[in-house]
């Protein structure tokens, strides 16, 4: 069979199906294919017709259900489909003046047009779903900031007339005598808390605690120093020192040494025979001679003594 364009693939599959007696209906039935797309097929109306992908399946099983050979038809569909462009349709459906080389291509370029068509669709659905769910996250947040942070609406001209209310509660609360208290003076309590009666009472306390100080000092007893044994030896010497000295001494005889004090620091010196005591600043030192006070060791100046 030689079908030179799409027309004449149309008009075989329409005589077979007459030839056999069939309905469009019943080869619907047959194939599941509506019956406008296969009177589209047998009178090749070309904008009625699916992309070339679904056409040649559709083409193939109206041939496979008239008992046609879908080799050979598929054959002829591939020789319809390297056609070139030049080639004109013959007998042609005077609605339509496209080739069916023309014809196949448009199947395939409508697929193609449709590919970016739905990518941009998709790319708008997207965006807009990000759109749409930031503005609830902003929303969220903006509610969960105002619940934290409530704003006052209340009457800027009330809130000044409830604060010098309180202020003047206050002040009276202030004024009035508690219970139980004598009422005050006024004259004589601006008298007490004038700045020249406060100055006079500052200095009053001061003198007063100066006063306490010097009691104190005179008052308190000189600490009298511990013995390093409990048992006493037969000569025991404490030097306390009231500055900073250096004493030069010699026990019983022995090497003579040399120590230095601070203020209130004491030196225990223990002997038999006797123990000789030297330094340039008598007036510093205060002896203790085998427990009995014997007071400052000199008048001031160098001095040496010996105890026994």
């Amino acid at each position: 069979m030689q079908i030179q364009n799409l027309l004449n693939l149309g008009q075989a599959l329409k005589e077979k199906r007459e030839d056999q007696g069939l309905s469009l209906e019943k080869i619907s039935d047959w194939t599941k294919i509506n019956v406008s797309t296969l009177q589209a097929i047998e009178e090749a109306q070309v904008d009625r017709l699916p992309v070339y992908a679904y056409l040649r399946g559709f083409i193939l099983s109206y041939a496979k259900a008239l008992g046609m050979d879908e080799k050979e038809i598929e054959k002829e569909l591939k020789t319809l489909v390297s056609q070139s462009e030049n080639s004109q349709l013959n007998n042609m459906h005077p609605s339509s003046s496209v080739s069916p080389s023309s014809a196949t291509e448009n199947f395939v370029e409508k697929d193609l047009r449709l590919t970016p068509i739905i990518l941009a669709v998709s790319i708008l659905f997207i965006l807009g779903s990000i759109l749409v769910f930031t503005n609830i996250i902003q929303s969220y947040k903006k509610g969960s900031e105002q619940v934290e942070n409530p704003v006052d609406h209340s009457d800027p001209v009330d809130q000044l007339k409830d604060n010098d209310k309180n202020r003047k509660e206050d002040t009276l609360s202030l004024d009035k005598p508690n219970s139980g208290e004598q009422p005050i003076d006024t004259k004589e309590h601006k008298e007490k808390t004038s700045p020249s009666a406060r100055e006079s009472t500052v200095e009053l306390v001061d003198q007063n605690q100066e006063k306490a100080n010097e009691s104190e000092i005179q008052s308190a007893p000189t600490p009298e120093p511990k013995l390093i044994n409990n048992q006493k030896s037969s000569l025991e010497l404490v030097v306390k020192a009231l500055g900073e000295v250096k004493i030069f001494y010699q026990v019983d005889g022995q090497e003579k040494k040399t120590v230095s004090l601070k203020e209130d620091q004491f030196e225990v010196l223990q002997g038999k025979k006797g123990i000789l005591i030297e330094t340039d600043n008598s007036d510093l030192i205060y002896i203790f001679h085998n427990g009995e006070d014997k007071g400052l060791f000199g008048s001031g100046g160098k001095k040496e003594k010996l105890f026994n």
